[in-house]
């Protein structure tokens, strides 16, 4: 051989363990688990780990069966993680295994040039939650090794697909719109880009076909209708105009929450929306300009818009000029106002179906949240921005104020009515036809039931006491912090910091009972909101799964919304990533989690507490459904 380079693969020469993961992690281009290494929880502070093999940069390593100790805290409850760390300038310990327990799992250290530098590889078994006397939730992490030439082979087939697509659409996009309403024909349709118009044409026997060749975000509009689709390379698109039909289905045996939610109807080829943490952006997607996103406002006690708010920066109106929305004199508060909102929820054996629409497509169409005390329909109804706060023995919804907790339901309810000013009952806590209808458009725009992960963690390991801290931060922000807010439809904490009692869910024993308007307009039999009674409500679900809570794993679609059922076999990164706790008979429910609750927030429900329990986590929001003119 010569003295500058050497063949390995040769007579005499001798292939290291380098040489061999060199190779190795050069052909698999992954490193996780071939078998086993799964981990259960004994008892105690003792961990179960399963024997098996892995492999990190081409380093192959087995372990075997074994337990291992983990510190628990002295109070309250720590998160924790079981991992596998390679250390090539460890020559005593090259690998170990390692658990860790505290309030919050460091980032892992991984070394790419790990076999060139003797570096550091730390992968992740297992994560895990951990209180004084237990350990549960435990999820297994880990990556599995894959072959690499089938996954070459996969990408191949798939660009090659991509490619004869675009090949087919090379001169540009076809637009196929669609009327759903008649008196649209004989109106212009144009397509625009940056407000300029790119291709135009007229509405006849309910159709329009366009030739489009620009790439981007483009606008369709035709008579009193505007939709947005992002076009990111040529294709064919159908838009239909008029009634404006979203709908998905959630599939119920499916425990990865990022793919069991499945668009359906109008929004079959949308792009969901999410929030981008590496830019500190929120990325809406197809979603933007959809009818049902919310402006925020001052709202007058006597139900009328003052004025809209810049929706960037609360502190000013629309106009420039500063709001109110720190003013304890204002005679109103902050809201975010929704319009008409249609909704057809139904299941069967496999799915969970959501319809969102403009317009009651037929009678299965109900629009609770559009309904006032009277049982008749508004245009608008308007939910809070900001968590509650006492001024005055009223609640209410304005920046730089302490959140109300500590108070009972009774006390947050009649806080809450002191809005009033006439009999009618227009100003209330919120409630749970809302809410519901929140977290399914959180669904819709996400295509997730990990609300935390799409949107923002919440405030989960400590509370923002004071509100207005997120008034700058546009209609959605979040973050992977535990200790910042979370802001959804521009609304502060919808979920985490505190809970927020909600009127029109209840438990007696297991089976919850719902109410979705005020009036009996929703079918039940009894008017107003129960507070210590479910008489006249609605049975909607049988919990199963546990004897008092835990991560929600099924949930039942009904016109009340989809109400969580079991909690048999969830966690925080399966199914719907939340928690449902029961056992007050009756129980009042809270929703939204705390900053207790960890992972637990997002579509929370709580029901293991009477009306008349209050707490040091616990407030109330406001809601508000004005007259029907």
């Amino acid at each position: 051989m010569a003295d500058n380079i050497s063949l390995k693969t040769w007579t005499g020469e001798i292939n290291t363990p380098l040489h061999d993961a060199i190779v190795r992690d050069t052909l698999t281009q992954t490193s996780g688990v071939y078998k086993g290494c799964t981990v259960t929880y004994t008892s105690g502070n003792i961990l179960h780990m399963a024997a098996g093999y892995g492999m990190i940069k081409g380093r192959l390593f087995e372990i075997y069966d074994n337990d291992i100790a983990v510190e628990l805290p002295a109070a309250g409850t720590y998160v924790g993680r079981i991992y596998v760390r390679i250390d090539l300038s460890n020559t005593d310990e090259p690998i170990q295994l390692v658990a860790f327990t505290g309030n919050n799992l460091p980032d892992l250290t991984q070394d790419d040039n790990i076999n060139f530098n003797n570096g550091i590889w730390e992968m992740e078994l297992c994560t895990f939650s951990a209180t004084p006397t237990a350990i549960s939730d435990i999820v297994f992490t880990a990556p599995t090794v894959s072959g690499r030439f089938d996954t070459i082979e996969t990408e191949i087939a798939q660009v090659n697909a991509d490619l004869t697509e675009l090949k087919k659409h090379a001169g540009g996009s076809t637009f196929t719109i669609e009327a759903t309403e008649t008196s649209l024909n004989g109106k212009t349709v144009t397509i625009t880009k940056d407000g300029v118009t790119v291709a135009s044409g007229t509405m006849t026997n309910n159709q329009c076909i366009l030739s489009v060749t620009e790439i981007g975000r483009l606008t369709i509009t035709c008579g009193s209708y505007s939709v947005s689709r992002t076009v990111k390379y040529y294709s064919n698109y159908t838009i239909k105009m008029g009634v404006i039909h979203y709908g998905f289905k959630i599939e119920k045996a499916n425990s990865n929450p990022s793919t069991r939610v499945i668009y359906i109807e109008d929004n079959e080829d949308f792009e969901s929306a999410y929030m981008n943490y590496s830019q500190d952006k929120f990325e809406y997607g197809d979603w933007e300009d959809a009818f049902f996103m919310p402006r925020p406002c001052m709202l007058k006690s006597n139900g009328k818009v003052d004025y809209f708010l810049d929706p960037n920066n609360y502190a000013l109106k629309e106009d420039g000029s500063s709001s109110d929305i720190a003013n304890t004199s204002y005679n109103g508060n902050a809201m975010m106002q929704f319009p008409k909102i249609w909704q057809y929820i139904y299941e069967d054996d496999d799915y969970i179906y959501v319809h969102i629409a403009n317009k009651q497509v037929n009678s299965n169409y109900t629009d609770y949240s559009n309904i006032d005390c009277n049982g008749k329909q508004i245009d608008y109804f308007y939910t809070p921005i900001y968590n509650g706060s006492n001024i005055s023995s009223k609640l209410r919804s304005l920046s730089g104020q302490t959140v109300l907790t500590s108070q009972s339901g009774t006390t947050e309810i009649t806080y809450a009515t002191a809005n009033n000013i006439n009999s009618a009952t227009e100003w209330y806590i919120e409630q749970w036809c809302d809410r519901s209808l929140l977290m399914n458009l959180c669904y819709l725009i996400g295509k997730s039931t990990d609300l935390q992960s799409t949107f923002g963690n919440g405030c989960s390991t400590s509370a923002k006491g004071t509100t207005g801290t997120m008034n700058t931060k546009g209609l959605f922000w979040g973050d992977t912090n535990t200790n910042v807010g979370v802001k959804v439809f521009g609304m502060e904490h919808l979920w985490a910091n505190y809970w927020r009692r909600t009127a029109g869910l209840m438990s007696s024993g297991t089976t919850i009972y719902a109410k979705s308007t005020w009036s009996t307009a929703d079918g039940t039999t009894v008017t107003g909101y129960q507070t210590t009674a479910v008489t006249g409500m609605t049975a909607v679900g049988v919990i199963s799964g546990g004897s008092s809570g835990g991560y929600i794993s099924q949930a039942t679609g009904t016109k009340h919304g989809i109400i969580p059922i079991s909690t048999a076999s969830g966690s925080s990164s399966t199914y719907y990533c939340d928690g449902l706790w029961w056992g007050a008979n009756p129980g009042y429910a809270f929703v939204g989690g705390d900053y207790y609750s960890s992972a637990r927030g997002g579509a929370a429900v709580y029901l293991n507490d009477a009306v008349s329990f209050g707490n040091g986590n616990v407030g109330a929001c406001l809601s508000c459904k004005p007259l029907a003119a």
